[in-house]
């Protein structure tokens, strides 16, 4: 699609240029801009912008002092701020008046390159709402528009437009921050054919026809609005030091969210030219602060403001909901949706999704609560297929493929555990995306259309995904022998996972550093017992009372989960399931708050069953409590020695709490190595000297124990 490039009727800025070379003069003559300079070495209307300031090894010549030492940061030094803040001060008086070539009203859009899909979303979400308003996209050159995009947008009513056909009339510094792309919109604007302009990012979009705010008198009165960022992302006054910068007093107000905003350019020429210069030297502008690092959004309100300009601004402050930023109008209804951490785009970026698993920066993520969430979408499906996708590669290198496979479904189960639910659906559209062989992407794609995922919980998605693979590896020309749930929760760590598991029982321990060789012998038996039978897993690592011994955590540890549960059964860290076809849910009895066995010292809470009763409740905050309220002599003599063990049993016998208790014969749940047979449920190694009576016990070898085995 041919870009247009518009004669504007100004004078040339290269023709106010200063040092400038007969080359220059050349250009500006064939351009036809301003003819009578070509026979004289000055400006005839005697207007000079200044040279810009040095590139940033020519200023390091003139920083002095101890400074001298610390280039790294070369736009934070005091030395440097000094000569930007003069340069700036000689743009600003240098700026030529506006030209007065531009009329009528529209949008402005820079969307090319990777952004182009949001662009083109954007624009759909424009006319979806009724606005008619004429439509600018810009891109830095025309590589920046592909054929399919260029194709839509004319559908759309929309032009394209290349920065880069104004350089010869309006040079850029060649510093441009290209990569960002936010140093565009300034330049957009300035050289946009309309003189009102409603600008929008590629990412932000309206939700009703955004036309009336031309016709606001807050626009009337100031020639601009702009909206407010959020305190989580800026939101709040600039330090003083960033006005000092630029030299002007300090202001306490909001700082602008720039991914929408509206401009007289008669009224607001001087703010966007002296933008547009800031723009161009991003690399002091964007850094020049040791504490934040600003943008665009920042330069434009410091650039209103040294230029003495107003503006009018909603009130109300935008909300976040993952991933984007609403935006409202002077009522407080919604008028905007920026996607700051969600853009549509149709880039295969798992690999990205996977790097920025902290939610920063991910692509298109559904999100209900947004407005007009739903009609996005089903732009966003209608455009998708429209995007040229690369040939998939049927042949591949066999280690390279299995290599790739491995990482890519070890990352796939992986995700029940820490995934977000209400976002995943995008992440499995990501996945089925990036597998690398056509044939096997589409024959995934067929059994998650038969099965589709269940994210109803954690536990459900778990399932879901180890079924699904197996399916896969049923499927295959060669079949992969099918993985067990036991083997693949704890391969994957599902055993983790507690969201939208059976409430019945739930099995609880912890353990500290103290004891952590111990540990990697005893927990493996508990987390493989807890997913053989589909039951919550509590281990907490830790001592929750740092002023206390370890082993009193068991019981603030009761106190916030047990609510959760009908019964939680639990195990010290230095007892182990002996072996996993015993369900312990046999053995619980409703009759009973607490269910325990007893050793030659009297009831060992080593191992137990606790019911989620009241009484229980009442037992557990008594018990817990008892540690503040006696000395330790009488810890010790009360007690016997028993630590919380000896809380439990005093508040039981001696404080005569109302509790139902069920005592088990010993080897049932509690045996040790002096008792234990063969068949025994739960192998316990109370005492001291664990870890060597363990590895004495059960065989292992040093290397055996320290491995977990």
């Amino acid at each position: 699609m041919p870009l247009e490039l518009r004669q504007r009727q100004m004078i040339c800025w290269k023709c106010a240029q200063r040092d400038r070379t007969s080359a220059d003069r050349d250009a500006c003559k064939a351009g036809g801009q301003c003819s009578e300079h070509a026979q004289n070495d000055t400006c005839p209307l005697g207007l000079h912008v200044p040279p810009p300031p040095p590139a940033p090894e020519l200023v390091w010549n003139h920083i002095k002092g101890p400074w001298k030492r610390l280039k790294v940061y070369w736009a934070q030094y005091p030395e440097v701020h000094a000569i930007y803040r003069q340069a700036m001060a000689d743009a600003a008086r240098a700026i030529l008046p506006y030209p007065d070539d531009a009329n009528g009203r529209g949008i402005v859009i820079c969307g090319g390159g990777a952004y182009a899909y949001s662009a083109l979303i954007t624009l759909a979400m424009i006319r979806h709402v009724g606005c008619t308003l004429p439509v600018e996209i810009w891109g830095f050159d025309a590589s920046e528009f592909p054929d399919w995009f260029a194709t839509e947008t004319a559908k759309l009513g929309a032009t394209l437009h290349a920065a880069d056909a104004f350089y010869p009339v309006d040079p850029v510094r060649g510093i441009y921050d290209r990569d960002k792309g936010w140093t565009l919109k300034a330049y957009a604007i300035l050289h946009s054919r309309f003189r009102e302009i409603l600008y929008l990012d590629a990412d932000s979009y309206p939700v009703r026809d955004p036309s009336d705010l031309f016709e606001r008198a807050e626009y009337i009165q100031h020639g601009a609005i702009f909206w407010p960022d959020t305190p989580e992302t800026g939101g709040t006054d600039f330090p003083e030091s960033v006005w000092q910068t630029i030299g002007i007093a300090p202001r306490s107000e909001p700082e602008f969210e720039a991914g929408q905003f509206i401009v007289d350019k008669a009224r607001c020429w001087k703010a966007l030219r002296l933008l547009n210069w800031m723009n161009q030297h991003s690399d002091f502008y964007y850094w020049f602060d040791r504490q934040n690092a600003y943008g665009d959004k920042a330069l434009t309100h410091l650039a209103w403001r040294y230029t003495g300009m107003d503006y009018g601004m909603p009130a109300k402050r935008p909300d976040y909901l993952e991933p984007a930023m609403v935006q409202y109008d002077f009522d407080d209804k919604p008028l905007f949706v920026h996607r700051v951490k969600g853009k549509f785009t149709p880039v295969e970026s798992l690999d990205q999704y996977a790097i920025f698993k902290t939610t920063h920066q991910l692509p298109d993520r559904y999100n209900p609560a947004l407005p007009m969430e739903e009609v996005a979408w089903k732009l966003d499906e209608k455009y998708l297929p429209l995007v040229p996708k690369p040939e998939p590669k049927k042949k591949i290198d066999l280690p390279q493929s299995s290599s790739w496979g491995t990482a890519l479904w070890d990352m796939f189960h992986r995700r029940p555990a820490t995934c977000d639910l209400a976002n995943e659906s995008t992440w499995l559209r990501l996945f089925a995306r990036k597998i690398p062989c056509g044939d096997c992407q589409g024959h995934w794609n067929k059994i998650v259309e038969a099965n589709p995922p269940d994210l109803s919980s954690r536990f459900a998605y778990a399932h879901w995904t180890h079924d699904r693979h197996n399916d896969v590896n049923q499927s295959k020309e060669i079949p992969t022998p099918v993985m067990s749930w036991a083997d693949a929760a704890i391969k994957h760590e599902w055993w983790r996972i507690t969201d939208g598991m059976p409430t019945r029982l739930a099995i609880a321990t912890l353990w500290t550093e103290e004891i952590v060789d111990v540990a990697r012998i005893t927990f493996p038996t508990k987390r493989r017992y807890a997913v053989k039978w589909s039951l919550p897993y509590i281990e907490h690592y830790g001592v929750i009372h740092g002023e206390r011994p370890p082993a009193w955590s068991k019981l603030p540890l009761l106190i916030e989960h047990l609510p959760k549960y009908d019964w939680i059964f639990w195990t010290d860290a230095d007892a182990m399931f002996a072996q996993y076809d015993t369900d312990l849910r046999d053995m619980l009895d409703d009759s009973a708050d607490l269910i325990w066995t007893e050793d030659h010292n009297g009831p060992n809470t080593g191992a137990f069953f606790i019911r989620n009763t009241p009484a229980s409740m009442d037992l557990l905050k008594r018990a817990d409590a008892m540690f503040n309220e006696l000395s330790e002599t009488d810890r010790q003599g009360r007690f016997r020695g028993l630590w919380e063990q000896g809380a439990i049993r005093y508040v039981i016998e001696d404080q005569a709490a109302p509790l139902k208790v069920k005592t088990l014969a010993k080897r049932e749940i509690n045996s040790y190595e002096t008792d234990y047979e063969a068949g025994d449920l739960i192998l316990h190694f109370p005492a001291h000297d664990k870890l060597e009576r363990m590895k004495k016990f059960l065989n292992l070898s040093a290397e055996n124990a320290a491995d977990g085995n």
